[in-house]
């Protein structure tokens, strides 16, 4: 699934999203590719691409991959996922996940400094009464049923690094794919976050005294789960392509 494209095509596909309405250019998981994307947000940005570059990952790189991207990305949004190296070996094979997150998203902050906001418009040219970030880090973390105390560990984390640096976002959607990464020794929990559990970590963000951020609502279900086969991998009003791996769409 899906193709190479050169760094101009690379260029003009962020041009048609922001000539489109986009409010940001949302790299996800990019770190393989980081030189060419450095090279095509370079075109970009000579072409006149004007709104945020936002940075979506696992937070599994290094200094090299950030160096790259330090004077071209404004937005970082990379995972904490966790900072167990029995967690990180379980489910993601990488005992060392929690040692090459915790360095890179600690180098994010200090690329960045203080939040920065600006206002945006709706369609039509109208103002919105919500500023969308300009510049700064949002730190992801996905709530594991049945790890809680993983997620416990990363709120303290974030209050200790990040308070004030950065947002936390809190999400809850975690969802069971049958024979993904599954063992008979080591099976990944087969279930959606429940209520109790949820509620707890609620009650830790008081504890801990977090304020700044986002967190989701239990919504369990499998609709908002894409297909890239389809020129629209998701099923939202909310979504317009502009571009698809299999053929250009221009709308």
């Amino acid at each position: 699934m899906g193709r190479a494209v050169s760094p101009a095509e690379f260029a003009a596909i962020t041009l048609a999203l922001e000539h489109a309405g986009a409010e940001n250019i949302n790299i996800v998981t990019g770190t393989h590719a980081a030189p060419a994307i450095a090279l095509g947000l370079d075109l970009a940005r000579g072409r006149g691409l004007s709104i945020p570059v936002l940075w979506n990952s696992s937070a599994y790189e290094d200094d090299a991959a950030l160096d790259l991207l330090r004077d071209r990305v404004d937005v970082y949004l990379p995972d904490l996922k966790t900072l167990d190296p029995q967690v990180g070996a379980r489910f993601f094979r990488a005992s060392d996940y929690p040692r090459c997150a915790e360095a890179a998203i600690l180098r994010m902050l200090s690329f960045q400094g203080e939040l920065r906001w600006k206002a945006a418009a709706a369609d039509g040219g109208a103002p919105r009464s919500e500023p969308v970030l300009a510049r700064g880090v949002i730190i992801r973390h996905l709530i594991i049923p049945g790890y809680l105390e993983s997620t416990r560990e990363v709120i303290k984390w974030f209050c200790r690094h990040a308070q004030g640096k950065a947002l936390l976002s809190l999400m809850t959607q975690y969802t069971h794919c049958a024979g993904a990464g599954q063992s008979p020794e080591s099976p990944a929990p087969q279930r959606y976050l429940g209520r109790e559990e949820y509620e707890r970590v609620m009650e830790w963000l008081t504890e801990y005294g977090v304020e700044d951020g986002f967190y989701q609502e239990p919504a369990p279900g499998r609709d908002w789960l894409p297909d890239f086969n389809r020129t629209n991998p998701f099923s939202s009003r909310l979504s317009r392509p502009v571009w698809h791996w299999s053929v250009p769409v221009q709308r």
